[in-house]
């Protein structure tokens, strides 16, 4: 099991990092951590192709958290992806994915995608998953944790675990005992840190408790 982060970065523009994305390989698999701003660059960056990565997971429906998912989906096609698309997240995935294809659908239209690709190669899958669910590979298992987001309703961690080793990858959250019990005697935990003392008004975002948590 290998880690990637391709992006770090927050919803304020920052010319050095790119937005909330992670790739995990197991095997032959590519699975993709959300989508944030510039993920197909730095997925391309990392040596890897948008045509070989099958499966995404999102943490939740913040735009920063999938706004590069439109790109993904057509460098897919573009570069003749020829395997069915997996995307798992929380629910108002579906909505958003539909909404999304049909803003694309005269890119898809003039890019004769149906002609090009079969329906199988075309075809997008939208799971909308509850914590506590998973997804499986052949050599692999991710489950989805639930976080505290404030103030969104449907956030997640995503456990993956394999024969040898296991990894955790936080979306946004505050600190959250149950989060912390899911992620014990991972091998590595991506946390999401964020929110120094200057930001006040990012802090407003916070439940006022659990905002004093970032306070140095």
């Amino acid at each position: 099991m290998e880690l990637t982060l391709l992006g770090t970065g927050n919803p304020i523009p920052d010319p050095r990092r790119a937005g909330p994305s992670q790739l995990v390989r197991v095997g032959d698999d590519r699975i993709l951590v959300d989508c944030g701003t510039g993920a197909v660059r730095r997925l391309v960056e990392a040596g890897e192709s948008p045509r070989d990565v099958h499966t995404v997971l999102i943490t939740h429906m913040h735009s920063d958290h999938s706004i590069d998912l439109g790109h993904f989906l057509i460098s897919r096609w573009t570069l003749f992806s020829q395997q069915p698309l997996r995307l798992v997240g929380p629910p108002g995935l579906r909505e958003y994915v539909e909404t999304l294809l049909r803003l694309l659908a005269w890119d898809i239209k003039i890019r004769h995608f149906e002609e090009r690709l079969s329906e199988e190669a075309r075809r997008v899958e939208v799971r909308e998953v509850a914590a506590g669910k998973t997804v499986e590979g052949e050599y692999w298992r991710a489950t989805a944790i639930a976080v505290d987001h404030f103030p969104v309703e449907h956030a997640y961690a995503w456990r993956f675990d394999g024969d040898s080793a296991s990894l955790v990858i936080s979306g946004d959250t505050a600190p959250y005992e149950p989060l912390a019990r899911a992620a014990a005697g991972v091998d590595v935990l991506v946390h999401e840190t964020w929110l120094p003392p200057k930001e006040e008004l990012a802090r407003r975002y916070m439940a006022p408790e659990k905002a004093e948590a970032f306070i140095a």
